[in-house]
């Protein structure tokens, strides 16, 4: 992935997919970098702001993951109502 996204830097698969396999080793901050790289190349990938949502609730910055959950939604993505309890049951919505 990294070579795919030396040759084509601006290749959102790649950021998500790599933020994907961050995620699954648990390398929280290097997912995060990645999934932001993919909204800063395009804003309305709502996928990538799920994704960012899922990490900050792991890593239980709750506040985060609220913020992107809304910003998923906004953007059309449909957030699984299981994600949104276990979300609630840890933080209070804002």
């Amino acid at each position: 992935l990294k070579k795919a996204i030396d040759v084509k830097p601006h290749y959102i698969p790649a950021f998500y997919h790599l933020g994907n396999s961050y995620l699954k080793k648990r390398e929280f901050a290097k997912a995060i970098d990645s999934y932001n790289e993919v909204v800063r190349i395009d804003s309305t990938y709502a996928r990538a702001y799920y994704k960012l949502a899922q990490v900050y609730y792991i890593i239980k910055q709750y506040n985060l993951a609220w913020a992107n959950v809304y910003k998923a939604k906004e953007l059309g993505f449909k957030i699984s109502e299981k994600f949104i309890q276990k979300l609630r049951n840890s933080s209070k919505e804002p």
